[in-house]
């Protein structure tokens, strides 16, 4: 490092009447380290400021304060005893840095900073102090710990549609053995007897057959539009979402009452037509299963560039923050709303129903 005079002997020298070189240098120097974009504090032995940048008072909030003369110490009373060991191997010759450490301050935040420090010297060649080249990065970190959150959110997002994807295709597979498989075994075997018997005993061999047959293809279309009902790539969002509330009542015997306002014929694009679609899905199946609601509201409309759909019902409630907590479900309908840059609400008492809102961004399908 280039070697500096200290400003102490900078200034015995003016006061002596010496050449005004000395007085130039001090005064180029604190003009230099001053107005620097860089965080500088420059120190004597006793670790008092010599000259600090105006970035140094900026990234530490020191304001327009006048640190010249006073203690890094009395400034900075949180400095652990870490640190200064570090300022003592400084002025003993060391040069330190790191790229980041942690800077807890007195009124209970938590900073991040990087830092270098050298040992400056008199034109003897002794050490006259240390400088200090710092930069406050909490902001920088606090991005790096939001990205990271975000990519846990997104592999256990991912983790868990594996896992809801693998639960559906067991469910299926279920469907297609325990029932569509069995029937078309007995339809097989139907048809052999029948080639064995009389006419008339065959003929009724085969009408059994059929009936079993009807039978089949309406639990396949069943099977096929929980899947994904065609009319909803066909027709939109509101005739597949009726299908399904008057399959849904059938199913379940819970009443719905379903209204909608300024959506009726409008297409949003696929990706927020399968989440709303989902999602309500979703929350209808969890009142069957735990709510032991007699009674569902359900409303959709577009509301300042929102599709909001909200249901509301009269069952038992319970305990959200416990059951957002344990239950995949509602952990699930959050996140299929904030895939597509949505929001998922609840509110539930016990004994005095539940509400779920969800608001998906207007895009709408214009092809």
């Amino acid at each position: 490092m280039t070697k500096l005079r200290s400003m102490h002997s900078q200034v015995d020298d003016t006061r002596r009447g010496d050449l005004e070189t000395p007085r130039c240098d001090k005064q180029l120097l604190r003009l230099l380290i001053e107005y620097t974009p860089a965080s500088i504090a420059m120190f004597d032995r006793n670790m008092r400021y010599l000259v600090v940048s105006r970035r140094f008072l900026v990234d530490y909030d020191l304001g327009e304060q006048d640190l010249i003369g006073r203690s890094h110490y009395e400034v900075f009373p949180e400095i652990p005893e870490r640190w200064k060991e570090i300022h003592r191997r400084c002025l003993a010759g060391a040069v330190e840095r790191c790229e980041e450490e942690p800077f807890p301050r007195k009124d209970g935040r938590l900073d991040w900073v990087r830092w270098e420090m050298h040992p400056w010297h008199e034109e003897n060649g002794e050490i006259g102090g240390v400088i200090l080249f710092s930069e406050v990065i909490t902001e920088r970190k606090q991005a790096e710990e939001e990205l990271r959150l975000s990519r846990d959110q997104l592999a256990e997002l991912t983790r868990r549609f594996i896992e809801a994807q693998e639960a559906e295709r067991r469910a299926i597979g279920r469907e297609l053995h325990d029932q569509i498989g069995q029937m078309l075994t007995a339809i097989k075997i139907m048809l052999e007897i029948a080639g064995r018997l009389p006419a008339e005993a065959a003929a009724k061999k085969i009408t059994q057959a059929q009936e079993l047959a009807a039978e089949l293809l309406g639990r396949v279309s069943r099977l096929s539009m929980e899947l994904r009902p065609a009319m909803l790539d066909d027709l939109g969002l509101i005739p597949a979402l009726v299908w399904y509330v008057n399959h849904y009542q059938e199913q379940t015997g819970i009443n719905v009452e379903l209204k909608n306002s300024g959506v009726e014929g409008r297409r949003f694009l696929t990706a927020i037509e399968t989440t709303a679609y989902r999602i309500t899905q979703e929350a209808l199946t969890n009142i069957a299963r735990h709510a032991h609601a007699t009674d569902i509201w359900l409303t959709i409309g577009v509301n300042e560039g929102w599709l909001e759909i909200r249901s509301d019902d009269n069952g038992i409630g319970f305990d959200t923050q416990t059951a957002l907590a344990k239950n995949r479900g509602l952990a699930g309908m959050r996140e299929r709303a904030k895939l597509v840059g949505g929001v998922f609400q609840i509110e539930s008492e016990k004994g005095k129903g539940t509400r779920t809102l969800i608001r998906l961004p207007v895009y709408e399908d214009i092809a």
